[in-house]
């Protein structure tokens, strides 16, 4: 009798043992998928980022020709409105493209962030 109720605690306890197993093991399955997810997004965000930096770049280069263009017209006494407006719309775009580029540093930045506070909770769970 004794023998028997010692098996039966003995067989309950391996169930919850093996239950709590399978709990941690679907927990860093999901830990894991969660990673993988996290660092696709990290290297789409970075694309991204090096687009923008791109444009950026090439938006200072033409800004950049402008104003030389400019200032050789200018040199010459031959600067017209049209340049000058070129060189404005030039100036707007660029610091569009910039403020663009700190937007999405900021939204990667929350999205990073979130992401660890959500890795942490799941470690804190895995480890009770």
């Amino acid at each position: 009798m004794r023998n028997q109720s010692y098996a039966r605690e003995l067989e309950q306890m391996n169930r919850q043992i093996q239950e709590q197993q399978r709990r941690k093991q679907e927990t860093l399955a999901r830990i894991e998928k969660e990673r993988k997810e996290r660092n696709t997004l990290f290297e789409k965000e970075l694309e991204r980022e090096r687009q923008l930096q791109a444009q950026i770049t090439n938006k200072q280069k033409k800004l950049d020709e402008e104003m030389l263009n400019s200032n050789n017209l200018t040199n010459e006494r031959r600067i017209n409105s049209s340049g000058q407006e070129k060189i404005n719309r030039l100036n707007r775009e660029l610091a569009e493209k910039k403020r663009a580029l700190e937007e999405f540093r900021r939204e990667s930045q929350a999205k990073k962030n979130s992401s660890q506070r959500l890795m942490e909770a799941y470690m804190e769970q895995l480890l009770k």
